[in-house]
């Protein structure tokens, strides 16, 4: 199980915004910078839970009113940790549809996702069973039950009310509030359906983005479990099956991720299309402002390429070459 680098790229923003010195806690963790500051990244249960807890041991008492990672989670809409989906949210009609989709809640935080039980639902409440325990992964948790409480504030709505017990979790609200965009004059001619797709869209361009990343994750992993094992049996000769098993997959991720920069250039194409012929009105502007449209399209190649090219130096130092070429005449022509 693997949880989402959104919840330490907030923390990490949250201490900056603190001006706290962070050198003393990366000392502490072996867990690469880069990912920890990236929330399209993935890292290992235990790996987040032990993280979360050197935080709180370095600068627990920093907190104010709730305990340290809790306020980190209430803090999420300021912070902008989250990358994408922090645009998703603030795209919301109906903050209080999500509450009704446990699944997808954790699927943001959690890969895979986890599979719910006994769920039961009312109009203002849900409850369900959750393959993780507060218990075993107490600082997650927390941090997880503050962000979820505070998901309507997106969009400026009063908090809900989260409960996680052990492995049972019950979220509650209030629908006595006003639709998303009545007091928000400059928003209220935006057509449902123009952000039911742009959210959609936006939505499932990070989920792709964070799978791959994921992949990437869990194929470097496997090459670090299987060097370290060589190394025990101090072998001097690289097992074929097992770079044929690892430089393959990372071989089709690699073509995928030149996919997505095509399937990218191509989005943009086509929205500069539609908002052409003097269609930039006010809901337009509306709606890519919501989504941060402009940097969204500045940050997606960089992301892609800084991507692939990580891709790259695994599978070469896995002794991968082959596709190497077509990668390469892939690259040149997307770009």
């Amino acid at each position: 199980m693997l949880f989402s680098c959104k919840i330490t790229n907030s923390v990490l923003t949250y201490l900056e915004n603190k001006r706290a010195t962070l050198e003393t806690l990366y000392e502490r963790t072996d867990l690469p910078l880069n990912l920890l500051r990236d929330p399209c990244s993935w890292f290992e249960a235990d790996d987040m839970e032990q993280f979360l807890v050197a935080v709180d041991q370095e600068f627990g008492k920093i907190a104010t009113k709730d305990e340290f990672i809790a306020e980190v989670g209430y803090a999420c809409v300021e912070l902008r940790g989250w990358g994408a989906l922090d645009s998703v949210l603030r795209l919301m009609q109906n903050p209080w549809d999500i509450y009704r989709q446990p699944e997808r809640i954790f699927s943001y935080f959690v890969s895979p996702a986890p599979p719910l039980r006994t769920i039961c639902s009312d109009s203002e409440s849900i409850s369900f069973e959750v393959p993780i325990s507060s218990e075993q992964f107490p600082f997650v948790s927390r941090y997880l039950c503050a962000a979820i409480e505070t998901l309507p504030q997106f969009v400026g709505k009063t908090q809900g009310s989260v409960a996680w017990e052990g492995n049972e979790l019950q979220i509650r609200w209030s629908n006595c509030q006003k639709s998303l965009f009545e007091d928000e004059p400059e928003a209220s001619c935006v057509r449902p359906k123009l952000l039911k797709n742009l959210l959609s869209s936006v939505e499932q361009s990070q989920q792709a983005l964070e799978e791959k990343t994921r992949e990437l994750f869990i194929a470097k992993k496997e090459l670090e479990r299987q060097t370290h094992r060589q190394k025990e049996a101090q072998s001097s000769q690289r097992d074929p099956g097992v770079q044929d098993q690892v430089c393959q997959p990372l071989g089709a991720v690699l073509q995928n991720v030149w996919k997505m920069r095509d399937y990218m250039a191509r989005s943009q194409q086509l929205v500069t299309l539609l908002i052409g012929q003097d269609r930039m009105n006010s809901q337009v502007q509306e709606a890519m402002r919501r989504v941060n449209w402009n940097s969204v399209c500045s940050e997606y190649s960089k992301i892609i390429d800084e991507t692939a090219a990580t891709l790259e130096r695994v599978r070469k130092l896995t002794g991968g070459t082959e596709e190497k070429e077509s990668v390469k005449d892939h690259s040149d022509h997307s770009t």
